[in-house]
């Protein structure tokens, strides 16, 4: 992370930027899968605030002071009126919960406990034995001749937003900080396992120790910042919290967000969907202007895994990755490893939802699925050093993040997220129409060209 004075710089950035929003009219939302806390977006001193929710009988169970925003418990009808009268109050409403992830059963390739005579030897990362035949995907970026002249630094730190990692994973072991790392989404803050597998898929795409599978940006440092379920479900409340933590308590340089979801373009009408979305956009704006590049994924299409395009419907969009701030990612896949930079059946587009692509895989269910998947490291209880077959735009996006982290490793972390995002827009290759397109945005990522020029 850049160590220069932020403070008067983020002041400035949040309201340039319009992080104080105007009041709240909305309509109580009646349809969504709401909890018993609120969200709170206020005007005015933390202390202030957290005094007059406790005279009105809530309490204050997460503060974000830098972008006003709170998680409260204990508030009714009447208490809330009671706390307008007592502070400002820019919107209000229950917490949301959302399913982000869906559940799907990816293909396992087990590796027998002989990998560890592999631990010792710190490969180079075309040294890893899945790479040259199993890792279409490192390939098609043009990795291997990144890796001649960049492989990242561990001073850049990329904060995986997700469901956990499992770091003793023969490919992950010493990759995270752990003293930096962190579950939100309950009481146990140090217990930090995957119990889902997603998050260590992510890991796995981005930095690893080079043994059975490349990640990107092998030399970066990785912070778990878990804010997601076994299900994959999580509330606003966290991940807004993880995205606060990863940079004011993490010095998180890269954020990834490898999930979304859809919701009514319409969610002004909704106060809990508004607060919400709205807190988000401000915890956003807030990274960003703390220097903190962020990716997510674009999304992977409606309940069937056919992309959607959101140009084209008046009813969906997709978060985070439609907030501006976001280097939203979309996936490419090959079919029977064939046209590697054709665009993934599940993957959303529009000139509205894409800026680049990556690779993603293929969906499973297609062609037999492997070897047209993506090779990446996951634990499951009893087997440490398992690899999965996966595939999703939140794969995709892993690739992106990973390559912002080798773009600021070779300029010196002085680079700012706008600037990352630009070098990488800059120098994908344009696989489409001539140009930005609809499916591909500005085009593939290229980490050669992007390291190079």
């Amino acid at each position: 992370m850049m160590k220069s004075n932020y403070s008067i710089l983020i002041m400035l950035c949040l309201i340039l930027m319009g992080c104080y929003g105007d009041g709240d009219n909305s309509p109580t939302c009646t349809n969504q899968n709401s909890t018993d806390d609120h969200l709170v977006i206020y005007w005015g001193n933390k202390d202030e605030f957290i005094g007059a929710v406790a005279q009105v009988g809530g309490a204050v169970e997460r503060i974000h002071g830098n972008i006003g925003v709170a998680k409260v418990s204990g508030l009714t009808d009447t208490s809330i009126l009671n706390l307008k009268k007592r502070i400002k109050i820019i919107a209000i409403g229950r917490d949301v919960e959302v399913d982000w992830l869906r559940q799907r059963v990816d293909e396992p390739l087990q590796v027998d406990a002989m990998s560890s005579t592999r631990v010792l030897n710190h490969n180079e990362p075309t040294d890893a034995a899945f790479y040259n035949i199993l890792q279409w995907n490192m390939r098609t970026i043009e990795a291997g001749t990144a890796w001649s002249i960049e492989q990242g630094e561990e001073s850049v730190r990329v904060a995986i937003v997700d469901t956990g990692i499992n770091a003793n994973h023969i490919d992950l072991t010493g990759k995270c900080d752990a003293s930096a790392s962190i579950n939100l989404t309950s009481d146990n803050p140090i217990d930090l396992d995957d119990d889902n597998g997603h998050g260590t898929q992510i890991a796995g795409i981005i930095s690893t120790n080079n043994i059975f599978i490349a990640g990107l940006a092998p030399h970066a440092t990785l912070i778990n910042i878990k804010v997601l379920k076994q299900d994959g479900s999580g509330t606003f409340s966290d991940l807004i919290a993880g995205i606060m933590y990863a940079v004011d308590n993490a010095e998180a340089d890269i954020i990834n967000i490898s999930f979304g979801s859809h919701f009514s373009s319409n969610y002004y009408e909704c106060s809990n969907l508004f607060t919400s979305i709205t807190a988000l956009k401000k915890a956003i704006r807030y990274a960003n202007c703390k220097g903190a590049f962020i990716a997510a994924a674009a999304g992977d299409g409606d309940e069937t895994y056919l992309g959607i395009n959101l140009d084209e419907t008046t009813e969906n969009i997709h978060m985070p990755s439609q907030i501006k701030g976001v280097l939203s990612v979309g996936a490419t896949a090959p079919i029977n490893q064939m046209g590697f930079d054709s665009l993934a059946s599940y993957s959303n587009y529009g000139f509205s939802a894409v800026d680049v692509v990556a690779p993603g895989g293929n969906d499973l269910r297609l062609n037999g699925g492997f070897p047209d998947g993506l090779i990446t490291s996951v634990v499951v209880i009893g087997f440490n050093n398992r690899y999965d077959v996966t595939y999703g735009t939140g794969i995709a996006t892993a690739h992106a993040s990973a390559l912002a982290a080798l773009i600021s490793a070779q300029n010196d972390e002085l680079l700012s997220p706008r600037e990352i995002g630009m070098k990488i827009k800059n120098t994908a290759d344009d696989i489409g129409e001539p140009g930005r397109d609809k499916q591909y945005g500005y085009g593939r990522i290229n980490a050669h060209r992007a390291v190079t020029e």
